[in-house]
């Protein structure tokens, strides 16, 4: 900084920047990058930026609210084209989001979730597994940042 002329009262914030910008780490989901395409990728920054979620689904449940079995039968059937390590893969990705977006976290992020009842419904896994996850739905319920509406069948076109 010398040789350039740097002003003297210049080169500390210059010094605590280029010691900062050593520090950077890659996201922690960098290190999946074989099993996370470049949407997914996207996806997850977004969600890891964001101070809350809104999702509406149908059929299944909600990633983040998923449990590890629940996660496993329905990504080894929604890419049935991947291998046995690429479906772990997806589903240790989809346990740590959990984890830091949501249950081991001080800042949680807010989800706001409205399902279908079927979604609660399908015995996705089988039924061991499916009573897990009602269970884990049930242990959630207290969850300051989480609120799950589910829309019963009788409303019919009036929930939409």
């Amino acid at each position: 900084m010398h040789v350039f002329g740097v002003p003297t009262d210049e080169r500390e914030e210059l010094a605590q920047l280029q010691a900062a910008s050593n520090e950077r780490r890659p996201p922690w989901w960098h290190r999946y990058r074989e099993v996370v395409t470049f949407s997914y990728e996207q996806i997850i920054a977004f969600e890891d930026a964001a101070e809350s979620v809104s999702e509406f689904q149908l059929g299944l449940l909600p990633g983040l609210v998923q449990t590890e079995d629940y996660a496993r039968a329905v990504t080894g059937v929604g890419f049935a084209s991947l291998g046995p390590d690429q479906v772990e893969g997806l589903v240790e990705v989809r346990m740590v989001r959990q984890r830091k977006r949501l249950l081991e976290t001080e800042n949680p992020i807010r989800c706001h979730y409205l399902i279908s009842q079927a979604a609660l419904e399908f015995r996705v896994g089988g039924e061991d597994v499916y009573r897990r996850q009602l269970q884990h739905l049930l242990d959630l319920c207290d969850h300051p940042s989480l609120t799950m509406q589910v829309i019963p069948y009788d409303r019919g076109e009036e929930a939409c």
